[in-house]
């Protein structure tokens, strides 16, 4: 009965999907959203390891002060928009902010072509705005102060040198914390208090004037995620091209002291630690900003603030799956066991590029943990049955959803969060607010008559006045 049930709504999904080609698509019954005007920030997202999506996320937001409206708006860009042939060129009239994150593909292969660095140094030069995060950090800076090998030598080419720093960041020390670090954690039953992630890692906020990002930020130590990246330190480069370099954050702990992983060989009785992972991080800058020809500014991080943050973790080392899985198969790598903070790192990237598109200082985003999900209906090509999923499709790009849903979001960081509001092709459905202080979900039940594809759309409204959003084109069918 049950195989029948699934092979009579695969065919009716499929005549639908027939019928939509010569079906307009129509939404019965809804109210209209106020328009007001938007600053917009133009943000190039340059492609590297996978996290694109993650960056797009933390950067759909927007914030008010005054009578003014900032709002983020990001597009993908790939080497060849770099180069100028590709469908969305680095020029500084399509974008503020150039943003290259974890990714050594940028200064270890596409830095390594000469018109491609020069594009980026004059996209800055000219007053266009560079984020650069783990990877990105290490492709903006000097590169080694001393390169002792050709890994080095290759980064050291490969270098774009809008920044006055020179790197600590070597394959066989800080970049294990990456290349180590397991998946296998994922799937085994542990406490259900522990959180698994990166290593976190403490510094030391520099109360500085010239700090602007962290100007509203009351402590004076804070906590990030970390997957190997640099730190950084003056090069004192004499050229008059180069701004001051501004302090941010300064790594206070030693890694390999604080949270040591190894390297293992095999002998007749095991595998035995081989020696510690070395690293060179305490007292050199885990964050810096500064200006590059008098006109591009600059904002580096060797840590993640985009990376959810897991605290007074501990280290678990054992043979698993890994980063170098597809290389070395099964190997010695680690998993960090620790506890979910209460906050995230958001609004250091986000005040971060905002300082780097010139918004005035006094108009920063705000410090808040805004950040909301839409759960249901989800993103992965399924189809929903009057609100319960029924199965996954191998074909296609979009969700299906047969009669009425319960549409599900979520915000994981919920105390700065007012109220969540749904809407339909940007109409206004429900407006949901907190049934008690740390109300994580909301729900609202979508009933409307709808047909064809539609944009399902939840925005989280902060008591700062920061909206934040999620959404999902799905089809629906439901008259």
């Amino acid at each position: 009965m049950r195989k029948n049930i699934f092979f009579f709504v695969g065919i009716l999904v499929t005549f639908l999907f027939l019928i939509l080609s010569i079906v307009p698509c129509v939404a019965i019954g809804f109210q209209n959203i106020n328009t007001f005007d938007i600053t917009t920030i133009k943000v190039a997202i340059y492609v590297g390891n996978g996290d694109e999506r993650h960056y797009e996320k933390v950067l759909r937001y927007q914030w008010r002060v005054n009578d003014t409206t900032y709002r983020f708006e990001t597009t993908r860009i790939n080497r060849n928009d770099v180069l100028g042939c590709g469908d969305h060129p680095l020029t500084n009239q399509n974008f503020d902010v150039l943003m290259i994150g974890a990714s050594a593909r940028s200064y270890l292969i596409n830095g390594q072509n000469e018109k491609w660095k020069r594009n980026i140094r004059d996209f800055v030069g000219n007053g266009g705005g560079y984020y650069g995060v783990c990877g990105g950090a290490n492709a903006a800076s000097q590169g080694f102060e001393k390169p002792e090998n050709p890994f080095h030598k290759a980064v050291n080419r490969g270098a774009l040198r809008i920044a006055n720093v020179y790197i600590n960041d070597n394959i066989l020390g800080e970049w294990q914390y990456l290349l180590k670090f397991g998946f296998s954690g994922f799937f085994k039953n542990h406490n259900t208090n522990l959180t698994i992630g990166f290593v976190d890692v403490n510094t030391t906020v520099n109360k500085n004037v010239n700090n602007r990002i962290f100007s509203c930020y009351p402590s004076d130590y804070r906590h990030m995620a970390y997957a190997g990246g640099p730190g950084m330190y003056n090069a004192n480069v004499n050229d008059s091209k180069y701004g001051p370099v501004i302090p941010l954050l300064i790594y206070n702990e030693e890694l390999m002291f604080s949270k040591p992983i190894h390297y293992y060989i095999p002998t007749i009785h095991g595998w035995k630690i081989f020696r510690n992972v070395t690293t060179n991080l305490s007292g050199t800058f885990a964050g810096i900003a500064t200006v590059y020809n008098n006109s591009g500014r600059v904002v580096l991080y060797g840590p993640h603030p985009e990376i959810y943050v897991v605290v007074n973790g501990s280290i678990v080392e054992e043979k698993g799956i890994g980063y170098l899985s597809p290389l070395l198969g099964r190997y010695y790598i680690y998993d960090y066991y620790g506890y979910d903070t209460n906050y995230t790192n958001y609004w250091v990237m986000r005040r971060s590029i905002a300082w780097a598109a010139k918004i005035p200082d006094e108009d920063l985003p705000p410090m808040d943990e805004n950040s909301v999900s839409l759960i249901k209906p989800r993103k992965s090509r399924c189809v929903y049955y009057n609100d319960k999923q029924i199965l996954r499709l191998f074909f296609g790009k979009k969700t299906v959803i047969l009669g009425d849903i319960n549409l599900t979001a979520y915000v994981p960081y919920p105390k700065d969060v007012e109220y969540v509001s749904f809407y339909v092709d940007d109409y206004l459905e429900d407006t949901v607010y907190k049934s008690y202080v740390n109300s994580s979900v909301y729900t609202t039940t979508l009933n409307k008559k709808l047909f064809g594809l539609h944009t399902v759309k939840v925005v989280a409204h902060s008591v700062q006045g920061s909206e934040t959003w999620d959404e999902i084109e799905a089809w629906f069918f439901n008259l």
